[in-house]
């Protein structure tokens, strides 16, 4: 019988470039880049397979890219409902942000003091919080774009008045 028994909920492991937290029967939680690892451009797939068992990345876990000077981009894929407290607060080099259609919550200081950070696209309907300081000293003139009225409001309420706010 070689069928693999479950990989205990709170187990971290390594798959590719990146270290995932088990927090349930099939999702993870991002913890950041693997051990001696950097990436200009950081890709959090859909899922990931571990162990012959799927996955699906739901959150991007605390400070998990924090000051890390390498990354330049951010591709989020659907199945990231929470982006956590200083997630990639302080990435100094990061420029661009792509947020695919599950982004449900980014939590406090997310992106804070990303100072080249000018272009965020997010193409979720189903954000409904972004905590205070989420957006935090990003550049000045920097553009969110979102896809629809209710989500257009609820970034302009939580960013500084120097970033736009555009739909797409």
């Amino acid at each position: 019988d070689d069928t693999a028994l479950p990989t205990a909920i709170g187990t971290k492991i390594t798959v590719g470039s990146y270290t995932y937290k088990i927090t349930g029967k099939d999702t993870v939680t991002m913890l950041g880049f693997a051990e001696n690892v950097t990436r200009k451009n950081v890709i959090v797939m859909q899922r990931i397979v571990y162990n012959n068992t799927q996955y699906r990345i739901t959150q991007i876990g605390p400070a998990a890219f924090q000051g890390e000077t390498s990354i330049k981009t951010v591709l989020i894929k659907k199945n990231v409902k929470i982006i956590c407290k200083n997630a990639f607060n302080n990435c100094p080099n990061l420029t661009k942000v792509t947020i695919k259609t599950g982004l449900v919550t980014v939590r406090r200081a997310a992106f804070k003091g990303c100072k080249k950070l000018n272009t965020v696209n997010i193409s979720s309907t189903r954000l409904t919080t972004i905590q205070s300081g989420a957006f935090k000293s990003i550049k000045k003139g920097a553009v969110i774009n979102v896809m629809n009225k209710s989500t257009q409001k609820l970034v302009k309420a939580s960013v500084p008045s120097t970033v736009k706010v555009n739909r797409m």
